[in-house]
């Protein structure tokens, strides 16, 4: 993290720093997930150790099951740093473990102080993530409000295909960046960025296609 600081000194107006804290387990695997208050303690030392690196925000992505995601959300919350949380979700609005998105919200918004600064959605192709936020729209209109952003995975594939691809996969960088861009502005998200098999020219492109300059 030290190092990541001196990295942007120059640039540090324009960035937000963002400790990242995964599952203690598979993030497609509910069943490894642990409990809330399980969850809790075994993520506040990583939690407090990012905070007090001086990051602007921790960032809790690929999470499966609600019970987890609301001990790491306690966790983050106790630092007092701004935090964001990433569900892990499937195309139907739901997060692995069956628990709806616009649930997940609801609920630790009203049990966790403070709150998430917001939600993002990670870890699924742009046009999967889509098909997401419309299921949520349609029974929890209002959770959408609090989801800010998407970090997309570069390839269409089911995540049931990926987890036995031998390579990374990826739609042509054009593709996915328009698929992306197309995403964000039905939903209105403002922070965009790439998850698995993006590299800098996935998110050059996204940059591109954003402005207008594709």
């Amino acid at each position: 993290m030290h190092l990541l600081l001196e990295v942007i000194a120059d640039y540090r107006h324009d960035t937000i720093l963002a400790g990242v804290i995964g599952p203690a387990g598979d993030g497609y695997d509910p069943d490894a997930a642990l409990d809330a208050q399980s969850a809790q303690a075994y993520h506040l030392e990583q939690a407090a150790a990012l905070a007090s690196t001086g990051v602007d925000l921790l960032y809790a992505p690929t999470f499966p099951a609600f019970e987890e995601l609301l001990g790491v959300a306690r966790a983050m919350a106790q630092t007092g740093v701004p935090y964001a949380l990433a569900p892990m979700l499937k195309e139907d609005g739901t997060m692995i473990d069956g628990t709806p998105l616009g649930e997940a919200i609801a609920r630790i918004d009203d049990a966790v102080l403070p709150p998430p600064a917001h939600y993002m959605i990670g870890c699924l192709y742009p046009a999967h993530a889509a098909g997401a936020l419309r299921a949520t729209q349609q029974k929890y209109p209002g959770a959408l409000a609090r989801v800010r952003g998407l970090k997309a995975n570069a390839s269409g594939l089911s995540a049931q295909e990926l987890d036995h691809a031998r390579q990374l996969e990826s739609e042509p960088v054009k593709t996915f960046a328009r698929d992306e861009v197309a995403c964000a502005r039905e939903f209105g998200l403002e922070i965009l960025g790439g998850c698995c098999g993006t590299d800098q020219h996935h998110i050059a492109a996204v940059a591109q296609a954003y402005t207008g300059g594709a």
